[in-house]
């Protein structure tokens, strides 16, 4: 990740949380589900875009604060989110072409990391519950993940890799948050959005065990609905 999304972040967090010191809002972290998307999460090796993402997980922290005697509020959001890759598609793919051969696949994971501002609206469901409907927008910090394949027989091999990338571009998200008052200061909370950011990874790397070398720019759509249950203090 470079260093000024490190920055960015580390100055929003503080910001936010001396904002909260001084006017009260509300300091949420969840863990939840990350559902991978439309061509995210396909495994069409025809698609240029093809994701072959899997089900993952996804982590943020963030700080919410209503408007004064408002029903609207704004709201600072830190996200990380992991998706792995369907390796045993991607063999099945090379042995449909290759039948006579072994093959081998590893690969690493889809990283995301995000910085998201926005607003929200809440409702007043009941005494103890209310809810809110969510807009962020931002910057996400993705890394593509490494692919190494391996195509051996009894006589012969050829490995091929594909190095990790990484790249920032703009990400958004909606969706809404049910949160269940325990106390005056403590809520659980569940939440539920759809995270949309396209990154272009370039210059990345493609050797192979007969000594070629290439370079290849790619955009991959990461989309992704997110499923979340966490806890809240009100400050």
């Amino acid at each position: 990740m470079p260093k000024s999304l490190y920055l960015v972040i580390i100055a929003t967090f503080l910001f936010t949380t001396s904002h909260a010191q001084k006017n009260k809002g509300t300091l949420n972290v969840q863990l939840g589900f990350s559902l991978p998307d439309g061509d995210f999460a396909s495994k069409n090796i025809d698609r240029e875009e093809a994701g072959f993402a899997l089900s993952g997980v996804n982590f943020d922290v963030s700080y919410s604060r209503l408007i004064e005697e408002k029903e609207f509020g704004y709201s600072f959001t830190l996200r990380a989110q992991t998706n792995p890759i369907d390796v045993k598609t991607i063999a099945e793919i090379f042995s449909d072409a290759f039948p006579l051969n072994d093959i081998t696949v590893e690969s690493e994971e889809f990283e995301i990391g995000s910085l998201l501002i926005g607003g929200f609206y809440s409702m007043d469901l009941n005494e103890k519950t209310f809810l809110n409907l969510q807009l962020k927008m931002g910057f996400s910090n993705s890394k593509s993940p490494s692919l190494d394949v391996l195509i051996e027989d009894y006589e012969n091999y050829f490995w091929s890799k594909q190095e990790s990338a990484d790249a920032t571009s703009f990400a958004y998200l909606v969706g809404a948050r049910l949160n269940y008052s325990l106390n005056p200061k403590l809520y659980l909370l569940s939440t539920i959005d759809y995270f949309v950011t396209k990154p272009e990874f370039s210059n990345v790397e493609i050797t192979s065990s007969d000594g070629s070398l290439s370079k290849v720019t790619f955009e991959q759509p990461i989309t992704a609905f997110n499923i979340g249950f966490g806890v809240g203090l009100k400050l």
